[in-house]
């Protein structure tokens, strides 16, 4: 009678993530928007809707982890969160993730510096980041010279409204993001006047993943995940949740 007792103990003190991994997907989620917003205490967004219908073709219920970006990644290492979209793939991110293939989207989109447009400052090359102080959100990438650039000064922020807002009291000389990622941010009005976009811009296409934590109870699944996410973007399902305006 008391082996079985200590048989069945530990079973009630099993974390979230075990006792309920099959039914459930536990999705970091850091708020960009128009991808990812929160309103009305829900999450919405192109991205949002994408993993909804992954979760419902898959009969998975989603579980919302709201993290920046940096915490993110730190729960998906830990095994705390078992997904997270819109992942650009590195190979120090290949230690602890798994990429679904195929990539859900490809970012079109190029790589903006923004400047205050009370500053005269100019930025039409690369080199001219140098003498800079450039916001970036922490745990972020953005293309491989500028990510391993010791020599360029990074200042690490949490969250892209705290870029905007270091930006608009000159406490950064710029930041890097995608136009779309910021103009949220601010009203329209006030979003044209307070800022300008240097010349200099990284524009080239990038994949975006969608991420299952390695230490995550889904890897057992990942062939189901990449089959089903395949029949979803040849389908075109995908593309018409991203392409609604």
């Amino acid at each position: 009678m008391l082996y079985l007792y200590l048989f069945i103990l530990p079973l009630f003190f099993l974390p979230p993530a075990e006792a309920g991994a099959h039914g459930t997907i536990r999705l970091a989620t850091y708020l960009e928007p128009p991808m990812i917003d929160k309103v009305n205490n829900r999450y919405v967004g192109k991205n949002i809707e994408v993993v909804k219908l992954l979760a419902k073709t898959l009969k998975k219920k989603i579980i919302y982890i709201p993290c920046p970006t940096a915490r993110c990644l730190s729960l998906m290492r830990k095994g705390q969160a078992d997904m997270m979209i819109s992942v650009r793939k590195t190979p120090e991110r290949e230690r602890y993730l798994s990429f679904i293939s195929p990539p859900f989207f490809t970012q079109h989109f190029p790589l903006r510096f923004f400047i205050n447009s009370t500053n005269d400052l100019h930025i039409d090359s690369y080199q001219d980041l140098t003498p800079l102080t450039i916001g970036v959100i922490r745990g972020s990438t953005y293309f491989d010279k500028f990510d391993h650039d010791n020599r360029l000064t990074k200042v690490e922020l949490t969250s892209r409204e705290q870029l905007v807002h270091m930006l608009l009291k000159n406490r950064i000389d710029t930041f890097i993001e995608r136009e779309e990622s910021i103009v949220s941010w601010l009203p329209e009005p006030q979003y044209k006047s307070a800022f300008r976009l240097a010349s200099y811009q990284y524009d080239r296409s990038v994949d975006s993943y969608i991420a299952i934590a390695k230490r995550s109870p889904l890897q057992q699944e990942l062939p189901h995940l990449s089959a089903t996410l395949t029949r979803l973007v040849n389908s075109g399902a995908v593309s018409r949740i991203l392409n609604e305006k």
